[in-house]
């Protein structure tokens, strides 16, 4: 299935998808109102919980034949409940009208989170187009307007808008300081296009994925290289000069950055609940950073937090740090810590 050669406005095309990803911080919950073909959240690594809204039979056909994506008939409700249950691990499609579901649901708490990214790839306005037959779901201006208008009613996401740049969007920010854009040019089935894309917060200091960092695809090739040396040089360490190493790092690190990389989300349910969850394998990142977790640990997150944060339970953390002989040190603090808390 190729998008960018089948889709008007699809995001998969070179230099597009690795230029918005790179704009999207650490998330929970995934919103993606506009499914079309999914340009984004193709690429991008998974969140915790993704939702996506799209009115067209024939494309939520094919999310479930060549995604595996289960859909239903999208409710205010049944939306609702899915994003509220933390211990959701995958993905839904709600069949709809986005502008619709996603106006009616804005009004609940459960969008209107820190935890909560929402991206959005509405029609283009018609202004910016020749044709205004390209979409077979059109939006009117009006209907723009009632779009931004609700993005603007849940202030807590984080939300990123594509478009290509028109006076409407322009005046409709204007003097809207929290808000920002960036342009950037996008290949189409046409030619080059200037793309834009305005989002409700500052520039990100940590990401969702830093698989595609980089402004350009010679950057990009640049830095993986990079990491691919440094991890190698890493790997060839001893076991415990590895762990000499992150103790090294750790201490280098400014104690705001840490927090906004690590954010203390204390998981719901019963520790029998966690182990019922979907184990899902982790990526070769994670399973580096795993060598973090006794640092973590140190600086006073429980080992449920710890486990949130790389999005496993438990019990498969603990078996991770075990298999990888990363148990023990974590095992002497709590050892020490529940010793000093006997004595008190």
């Amino acid at each position: 299935m190729n998008e960018s050669t089948s889709y008007f406005g699809g995001k998969s095309g070179s230099g597009t998808y690795q230029t918005i990803i790179n704009q999207i911080p650490p998330h929970r919950l995934y919103v993606e109102l506009f499914g079309g073909m999914l340009g984004i959240y193709r690429h991008k690594r998974p969140a915790q919980t993704s939702i996506i809204i799209e009115k067209d039979a024939n494309l939520i056909n094919r999310y479930k034949e060549n995604f595996n994506i289960p859909a239903e008939y999208g409710t205010v409700m049944s939306l609702l409940n899915f994003a509220n249950n933390r211990r959701s691990n995958g993905v839904k499609c709600f069949e709809g009208c986005a502008l619709e579901l996603f106006e009616f649901s804005a009004a609940y708490t459960a969008l209107n989170n820190e935890d909560v990214f929402i991206y959005a790839d509405p029609p283009y306005p018609h202004e910016t187009r020749s044709s205004s037959t390209r979409y077979k779901n059109e939006m009117t201006d009006e209907q723009h307007k009632e779009l931004l208008e609700t993005l603007l009613s849940i202030p807590d996401a984080k939300i990123a808008l594509s478009t290509y740049p028109n006076d409407q969007y322009y005046e409709f920010f204007l003097g809207r300081n929290e808000w920002r854009f960036i342009e950037f040019e996008s290949h189409t089935r046409g030619g080059m296009a200037i793309e834009q894309l305005w989002m409700n917060y500052p520039e990100p200091t940590q990401l969702h994925d830093y698989q595609y960092l980089g402004e350009d695809y010679r950057e990009r090739e640049r830095i993986s290289r990079k990491l691919k040396r440094w991890e190698a040089k890493f790997q060839d360490l001893a076991p415990l000069e590895q762990m000499a190493m992150l103790q090294r790092l750790n201490k280098t690190l400014d104690t705001s950055t840490e927090k906004q990389a690590y954010p203390q989300i204390k998981p719901s349910g019963s520790a029998v609940e966690r182990t019922k969850l979907i184990e899902k394998s982790i990526s070769e990142t994670a399973e580096l950073t795993l060598y973090r977790a006794a640092g973590m640990y140190e600086r006073g997150m429980s080992l449920d937090e710890i486990a949130a944060v790389y999005d496993m339970s438990y019990n498969r953390l603990t078996a991770e740090l075990r298999r990888r002989g990363l148990w023990e040190p974590i095992a002497k603090m709590i050892k020490k810590r529940r010793f000093a808390e006997n004595r008190s």
